[in-house]
């Protein structure tokens, strides 16, 4: 029933579209990067999910012609590329076994970000030609001194003249240097966050094509993003207990990260509120304005009220049987 076509499509035609923009879409990711990673993903996904299982052709040759591109364009390391097969195989197997959308995007989330730190390991190895873990580690060490040293001297340069005539830095290489030290702690928050915004656009993408594509639509757990009430209440106590940190030490860096990676999660929820309230309230330009304009002069402020909303959505407002 899912993979029923509209009857004002024709299944050859559709196959063929599919797997043409899965091909194009598989080799830009490998060749361009990440950015075309979640369409890649979702075009394959549907179709795996379109074609017959008992006539597939294109779902089998596709992932075969976009390896054999890396290969020849990238050797070995074009081996990365199956991470859109990946993908694509989660947000498959995720929705044909009725698992909801924020189990998918969990799944993706996690899978992108062990793809992303293999990646960057084989690039640094790549680059100094050795596989060995410490070869790696001193690489990065060097990468981080470098960026730090001129991170330092771009916002040091910068300086005005007293009435003495003598200099004075705006801002001291003390300071810098704390900035991009507290920049660099929140690392895995932004490698986090970046695989969430990727398995959204990848989900996102996949549920149009199904929506566009299907007879039936599509199955009410992939129609809403609602994560469980206990990934809930465990932002809370990380948000709180995120508070009281003082002291950077592995343990507390492990719970800021991970308030900030559910922050941006729960306030997607809460965007979503907001502009589905502009949109039935038909203040749609307004709404959106206040919401860029809040994004852009205290994006912070702005994340922890959207965040919060999320939470008392997933708490309060939303029926917890929708939920994971």
């Amino acid at each position: 029933m899912i993979r029923e076509l509209k009857g004002t499509y024709s299944y050859p035609k559709v196959m063929l579209l599919l797997s043409v923009l899965t091909f194009i879409f598989g080799v830009a990711t490998n060749l361009l990067g990440e950015i075309f990673l979640p369409f890649s993903s979702a075009l394959f996904a549907a179709l795996l999910l379109f074609e017959e299982p008992k006539k597939r052709i294109f779902s089998y040759i596709v992932p075969v012609l976009t390896l054999a591109v890396a290969v020849i364009t990238d050797g070995l390391y074009g081996l990365m590329s199956i991470q859109y097969v990946v993908i694509a195989l989660i947000i498959f197997f995720s929705y044909i076994c009725s698992a909801t959308k924020a189990e998918c995007s969990v799944y993706i989330s996690i899978t992108v970000a062990v793809f992303l730190i293999l990646s960057l390991y084989l690039d640094a190895a790549k680059e100094i030609g050795s596989f060995a873990f410490a070869d790696i580690s001193k690489y990065y060490l060097n990468v981080y001194t470098e960026l730090k040293d001129a991170f330092i001297k771009l916002l040091t340069d910068y300086s005005v003249t007293l009435e003495d005539g003598t200099k004075e830095h705006l801002i001291s290489p003390d300071i810098a240097e704390l900035y991009f030290e507290s920049f660099a702690n929140l690392i895995v928050s932004i490698i986090g966050i970046f695989a969430f915004c990727v398995s959204g656009v990848a989900i996102k993408v996949f549920t149009k094509i199904a929506l566009r594509y299907s007879n039936n639509g599509i199955l009410k757990t992939f129609a809403h993003f609602i994560p469980s009430r206990l990934a809930a209440f465990a932002y809370i106590a990380l948000a709180v207990i995120s508070m009281f940190v003082t002291k950077i030490n592995v343990f507390n860096l492990a719970i800021i990260n991970s308030s900030n990676i559910l922050m941006v999660a729960f306030a997607y929820i809460g965007v979503q509120y907001v502009l589905l309230t502009g949109k039935i309230s038909n203040r749609r330009s307004s709404v959106y304005t206040l919401l860029v304009a809040a994004m852009l002069l205290m994006p912070g402020i702005s994340l922890q009220i959207l965040s919060y909303l999320g939470v008392w959505l997933t708490l309060g407002a939303i029926n917890p049987n929708h939920a994971i």
